[in-house]
């Protein structure tokens, strides 16, 4: 009888250890965050090649990327923060967007439409 209460005892001691191990795992989650988005003009249409900058406001630090043949853009594994971010393209005009917020463990959703850069020729 007391051999039983003792081998009980340790199972449910492990028993009770195994169950609180997930926990501990989950709690850990994830530890960055990231910006997503597209580059397009004025009817829609996706830019490719066009630059995007992100630089986080806290350590200026400045990462670039260019848009894939859809227009997308994709910065993973930030740090959360506040961040700038710039998209620019031969032919348009640029534009920037000063304050995006990155949470943890979120994808940031950034779309830029750029406008058709206006021509200055001198005569």
């Amino acid at each position: 009888m007391i051999q039983t209460r003792k081998i009980f005892s340790v199972i449910a001691f492990v028993g009770s250890f195994l169950l609180l191990v997930p926990e501990a795992v989950l709690g850990q989650g994830e530890t960055t965050s990231a910006i997503v988005g597209t580059v397009s003009d004025q009817t829609g249409a996706a830019i490719p090649n066009a630059t995007v900058t992100i630089i986080q406001i806290e350590t200026q630090m400045k990462r670039s990327a260019t848009t894939d043949d859809s227009g997308r853009f994709n910065f993973a594994q930030l740090k959360p923060g506040s961040y700038s971010v710039k998209a620019e393209a031969d032919g348009f005009e640029s534009q920037q967007n000063p304050a995006v917020s990155s949470g943890l463990g979120q994808k940031q959703t950034v779309d830029f439409t750029l406008k058709i850069a206006e021509s200055r020729q001198t005569l």
